[in-house]
């Protein structure tokens, strides 16, 4: 598609001009020639992409830029190649709109592949982050279970102590149950001349003097248990205290009654505040966690002692233990004597410190190295005193998207505690590229594109250009290695000659004399698009195209279609001007007959027209008069059969042809287009001749 470029066009000239022009000559060549590729450039470009000279300058002024056009980026530079490719690129795409959807689907196909792919390697990123979140929940969870099971062993150390000594099995018996003769009655209020206030408060106190304060029982006990909270402290296991509760009433604590928060005697079954637990402790099977909670307990001042009543009656206040951890476990003895409290013998009370028991499982540190980690610790089946049921998170866990966490069960054996550890990422799931994967994808994705519409549009454009030069079955034969020649019994050729173009050319300069053919041949080409007919070549000022071949109609048809260009031809020739204003004249000829057509040669192939019938045609242009459609018999009637006009056409009479002697010729002087009534009583007469039979 592209013009013949000014340095192919400076040494065409020079050819033609030869060797002995002078530097001057030489120079208005050049300017000539950079002149002849603006033009050209400008007509194939179609519209104007910089502002243009005006037109009305004279030539001298045209020369004096082109001389300093390397140092003003003068209008040629405007003009190059790349800005003309890129016009004829959008008009390639808006004639073949099939590469507008053919590049949407490769698109969207390049995109939608792109996309999957970031989408999978996303996935995958989410699926390795989640498995190191539960890789390292199972870690948590090891330690947690490890922590769990020493402290439960110490426990169950105690528990076994208790179990051997014969004078803490029979403490339920001497205790007895509430309300019942023999049993420890519960205190007086008016014993101890308190207030209302405070007088509520031993209301479900007991009298368990001479039995929970026996030195021997006391010592015992406080052997057994200090052995066990020793050994535990060993372990990392920190307990507050161990609290006997035998038939739920508070009797012994280890290291000293004042650690438990609890009144001597207390009766946590009968007590409101208490009873509750108690109730679900003696019913379950095995141990029950409470806390870590701010825990309020009343608790017995060294004062209020059953024994020392008259040393008075300090305050009983509320203590908050704000890192307690309690854990209740039903005692049951193994002798078989029947017990009275839901058939237990009481219950264990211990208090941990829970920060010490997270410290001393190795959860925290175990999370702090990871700043990329968080965990959540949270018990499933809460108390009524802790009803967020978080047990413990590390810092910063707040800002983890929820989602983002995985779950990993801790189930305790000897317990009913359901406790979950929950690991997040703190980058969450979708990796930190994602977004920027995703713009890459369609970035990339648009240039793949944009590579693949540069591809088609530069393969229809060669195709194109092959199409203007061979029709396209001679184009099929020739790519598959064929000889491409055909036969046609009836084809109007019509030639063109420009009148007195020898006396033109020797007056003009070489550009101008191709400018002029260029402007003039430009709008002849458009002609033949408009009748479809098709160009076979141009020979100087000679034209020649044909109507019916190579795309067969019916030869009336053909002879119609060319008769009307040749009519638009002279219309149009009559208003052309050259530069220096003056009018162009052309003869035109037209013959119709039987000819072969055919590609010859493999190096620039070219598609020629062979026979009589073009031998005949050319005559005819050339003895043709000026501004002038002369045409053969053969061609008169087939315009006397012409499917939509009715033609004027004037007998010349009989001319002598060169090589065919005496020919009887007319002169087309115009047309006019039938009735559509006539048109369709012509096409009942006869349908044949009113449709094209095109041979694909």
């Amino acid at each position: 598609h592209h013009p013949v470029k000014p340095r192919m066009l400076s040494s065409i000239v020079t050819r033609r001009r030869g060797s002995a022009t002078g530097s001057a000559s030489s120079m208005d060549e050049n300017a000539g020639v950079m002149m002849l590729w603006d033009h050209l450039t400008r007509q194939r470009s179609g519209d104007e992409f910089c502002s243009d000279e005006d037109e009305s300058d004279d030539e001298s002024k045209k020369k004096t830029r082109l001389f300093h056009s390397s140092s003003e980026h003068s209008w040629v530079n405007c003009y190059t190649p790349r800005c003309v490719t890129a016009r004829i690129d959008r008009g390639v795409i808006c004639a073949h709109r099939h590469i507008i959807f053919a590049t949407v689907i490769f698109f969207a196909i390049i995109c939608g592949a792109s996309i999957g792919t970031t989408l999978c390697v996303a996935r995958n990123y989410a699926r390795e982050a989640k498995q190191m979140a539960y890789h390292y929940g199972t870690m948590g969870r090891q330690l947690l279970t490890n922590q769990m099971d020493t402290t439960l062993n110490s426990i169950h150390a105690l528990m076994h102590g208790i179990y051997d000594d014969e004078m803490l099995r029979d403490i339920p018996f001497r205790i007895g149950v509430a309300d019942q003769p023999g049993s420890a009655p519960f205190l007086s209020p008016t014993d101890y001349n308190l207030d209302d206030e405070h007088a509520g408060k031993l209301r479900y106190v007991r009298n368990v003097t001479g039995i929970c304060d026996d030195p021997t029982l006391v010592e015992n006990y406080f052997k057994t248990a200090n052995v066990a909270l020793h050994a535990a402290r060993l372990h990392g296991v920190f307990i507050h205290h161990a609290t006997l509760l035998p038939n739920g009433v508070v009797c012994l604590s280890s290291p000293s009654l004042e650690s438990s928060g609890y009144a001597l005697g207390q009766d946590l079954f009968h007590d409101p505040h208490d009873s509750a637990i108690i109730e679900k402790v003696i019913s379950s099977t095995g141990a029950l966690f409470y806390g870590p909670i701010q825990i309020p307990r009343t608790h017995k001042h060294s004062n209020l002692d059953v024994h020392e009543p008259e040393s008075g009656v300090g305050d009983i206040g509320w203590e908050k233990n704000h890192n307690e951890w309690l854990i209740y476990i039903p005692i049951d003895m193994p002798d078989s004597r029947g017990y009275a409290f839901k058939n237990h013998w009481g219950i264990l009370e211990v208090s941990l410190d829970w920060d010490k028991f997270l410290h001393g499982s190795g959860i925290l540190p175990f999370f702090e190295q990871r700043n990329d980690l968080g965990f959540v610790l949270k018990r499933e089946n809460g108390d009524e005193r802790s009803p967020a049921a978080y047990l413990a998170r590390s810092k910063g866990v707040d800002k983890i998207d929820p989602k983002c966490f995985t779950w990993v069960e801790l189930n305790y054996r000897d317990t009913e505690e359901r406790w979950t550890l929950g690991v997040g990422v703190a980058n969450g799931y979708r990796p930190p590229w994602f977004c920027l994967g995703i713009g890459m994808s369609i970035l990339i994705s648009l240039f793949v594109t944009s590579l693949f519409l540069f591809s088609l549009v530069t393969w229809q454009s060669h195709k194109d250009f092959l199409l203007e030069i061979l029709p396209a079955r001679a184009l099929h034969k020739l790519c598959h290695g064929e000889v491409y020649a055909e036969k046609f019994d009836i084809v109007t050729i019509f030639f063109l000659d420009i009148v007195g173009y020898t006396r033109m050319s020797s007056e003009m300069q070489p550009y101008q004399v191709m400018k002029m053919l260029n402007d003039y041949f430009i709008q002849v080409d458009r002609l033949t698009k408009k009748h479809q007919i098709y160009k076979v070549e141009t020979i100087g000022d000679a034209y020649m195209c044909v109507g019916g071949c190579p795309d067969r109609c019916m030869s009336p048809l053909g002879a119609q279609r060319v008769a009307l260009f040749a009519l638009d031809v002279i219309e149009m020739t009559s208003s052309f001007r050259l530069d220096d204003g003056s009018q162009l004249l052309i003869r035109c000829g037209i013959n119709s007959g039987r000819i072969m057509a055919g590609v010859v040669g493999e190096i620039r192939p070219h598609f020629s027209l062979f026979g009589d019938t073009v031998n005949i045609a050319s005559r005819m242009e050339s003895t043709s008069k000026s501004m002038k459609i002369q045409c053969s018999d053969a061609t008169y009637r087939l315009l006397r059969d012409a499917p939509d006009y009715d033609f004027n056409i004037i007998e010349r009479g009989s001319i002598t042809v060169k090589g065919l002697g005496e020919m009887n010729t007319w002169f087309v002087n115009g047309a006019t287009k039938r009735r559509t009534d006539d048109v369709i009583m012509d096409s009942e007469k006869d349908k044949s001749t009113q449709s094209c039979d095109y041979d694909r």
